[in-house]
């Protein structure tokens, strides 16, 4: 293999390997994170305070919300608060009334 050759393979006409292997695109599509509207806590509460399970429930939200509300403070991320709210509306919904 002359030289010159090797040169084009190792470059592929201009581009180094490293130029290859790096992209701007992800390998993978990124899971899109959960975000609740804005007004979706206070929906929420308020969903969880009309129903017959109040009692035990709305006090339950809160000390969730507040934990969450503390690990968002902490970490910078939504996150947390994200989930609390996910989680509530999936048991409000899929939890028969007693």
């Amino acid at each position: 293999m002359s030289a010159s050759t090797a040169t084009r393979r190792a470059y592929r006409k201009g581009r180094t390997r490293r130029e290859d292997q790096m992209s701007a695109q992800p390998d993978h599509a990124p899971a899109t994170a959960y975000a609740p509207a804005p007004g979706a806590p206070a929906e929420l509460l308020a969903q969880l305070r009309a129903d017959e399970r109040a009692e035990k429930w709305v006090p339950a939200f809160e000390r969730e919300w507040t934990a969450a509300l503390e690990e968002s403070r902490a970490s910078f991320s939504l996150a947390p608060l994200y989930e609390v709210v996910q989680e509530w509306q999936g048991r409000s919904l899929s939890s028969p009334a007693c």
